[in-house]
């Protein structure tokens, strides 16, 4: 029984391990700076070839315009929030530590 249990808890130890490591990881796979400056140059000819486009006569137009340009702006926040892992940060709060610890104990 005992070796069942130094065997279990090296087990448990290796998984560990490999969950840790998969973290360390996915926190090391940024988006590098330089192609941050790509992303929002692109976002900004996107929204200024946008504005370019008449659309003063017609709301429809001024209307779609301004969700396109709401859409792109949101992209980006949505993007750099995922890239500094900080999406939810505010719902999950203090639980978000003992959650890293349930999903590597399998216990969610």
């Amino acid at each position: 029984m005992k070796q069942f249990s130094v065997n279990h808890i090296l087990d448990s130890l290796g998984r560990a391990q490999i969950a840790r490591k998969n973290l360390i990881s996915l926190h090391e796979e940024r988006v590098p700076a330089f192609q941050w400056v790509i992303i929002v140059l692109l976002a900004i000819i996107i929204v200024f070839t946008l504005s370019l486009i008449e659309s003063e006569l017609f709301l429809v137009g001024a209307v779609i315009k301004s969700a396109f340009v709401i859409t792109v702006i949101s992209i980006l926040v949505l993007l750099h929030e995922f890239d500094e892992l900080r999406f939810y940060r505010g719902i999950i709060g203090k639980r978000s530590a003992q959650d890293v610890l349930d999903i590597m104990s399998n216990k969610m």
